[in-house]
């Protein structure tokens, strides 16, 4: 290594020119991969982005006159009908969402006085085509739409829901007393965006077999295979940040490496 330490002493400007030759071979060999950035402070909170309010998701067209149930059971009596209907929708790559406000268009089934209690608006990650964990600070019990006796509910979200690009479910549940008030139902729609929309009913009182969260039009009896809802907010492109791979790093490595060994063995000509 005696004739490689000679060679870059020589001169402050061979030296400065191999490292930065060094340097313009990381960039230009070693193939950049993207990271997202990361908008979780350390706190648990969420980095909040400047965005501009738009309908997020429409999955309003096509809709049939048929609907599926989505609701709590609040008697007692009834806790076997208790289910869950979810739906599933897709953020664009490099794109972060800030949800605001859902809409789901549904229907109650008719019985006086035709009012609900509150709402259960919740949202999943995916898991091959299903729901999968719930989505840290979007799980909202007990809510209020705008509208009690309205069952095309809007709802706004009591603090927003951040999401990251990628595939999400998000369910509306209905929590509301059979006697008197009877159900509620969301509207299925005639066709297919993503995965067929899935669910559940746990205590099985409605005889389906889905206990857990199945597809409903092939498995659970429902007539069409997508739900009715918008999500509202607001959307915003961030930069894809720049990281070099393994071979980037290892290049990068042995540059410094080079440089600490030139300036150990020139101090030591020096003798410093």
């Amino acid at each position: 290594m005696r004739w490689i330490s000679n060679l870059f002493m020589k001169s402050y400007i061979i030296t400065s020119f191999v490292i930065c030759s060094i340097f313009v071979a990381v960039l230009s060999f070693s193939q950049l991969t993207f990271a997202q950035p990361d908008f979780d402070r350390s706190d648990g909170s969420t980095v909040v982005v400047p965005m501009e309010i738009d309908v997020l998701w429409d999955q309003t067209e096509n809709a049939s006159d048929t609907d599926i149930v989505s609701q709590d059971f609040i008697d007692v009596i009834f806790d076997t009908f208790d289910s869950r209907a979810a739906d599933d929708f897709l953020i664009p790559e490099a794109f972060l969402w800030k949800v605001e406000t859902v809409k789901v268009f549904g229907t109650f089934d008719g019985a006086a006085p035709d009012s609900l209690q509150s709402l259960d608006v919740v949202f999943y990650t995916d898991e091959g085509g299903l729901p999968g964990n719930l989505v840290n600070g979007c799980n909202f019990v007990n809510i209020l739409p705008v509208d009690l006796n309205d069952p095309s509910f809007l709802i706004n979200l009591p603090t927003p829901c951040f999401l990251r690009s990628g595939t999400y479910w998000m369910s509306v549940r209905a929590n509301m007393l059979f006697l008197p008030n009877g159900q509620w139902f969301w509207n299925e729609n005639t066709v297919q965006t993503l995965s067929p929309f899935v669910w559940e009913n746990p205590g099985d009182g409605f005889g389906t077999g889905c206990t857990t969260f199945s597809y409903a039009l092939a498995e659970c009896g429902a007539d069409f295979p997508d739900l009715s809802f918008q999500l509202m907010g607001e959307e915003q492109p961030f930069p894809n940040v720049p990281v070099l791979n393994t071979f980037g790093l290892i290049i990068l490595f042995i540059s410094f490496g080079l440089v600490l060994v030139i300036y150990y063995r020139k101090m030591k000509k020096n003798g410093l």
